[in-house]
């Protein structure tokens, strides 16, 4: 039982650790302007994963 608390606990602070991160790049994205940031960040996020 201990070990089924503490593996939610973890879930629970990764969870917010996830949305710390979304928060981050939300407020980057409103202040860069956008959907250009957004789309040069995926281009370079596929170009990585086609270099894998």
């Amino acid at each position: 039982m201990v070990a089924v608390g503490q593996f939610f606990l973890e879930r629970r602070e990764m969870a917010a650790g996830d949305a710390r991160v979304v928060t981050g790049f939300a407020l980057v994205y409103r202040l860069r302007g956008g959907p250009s940031l957004l789309r040069r960040a995926l281009h370079a996020n596929v170009v990585q994963i086609t270099r894998i």
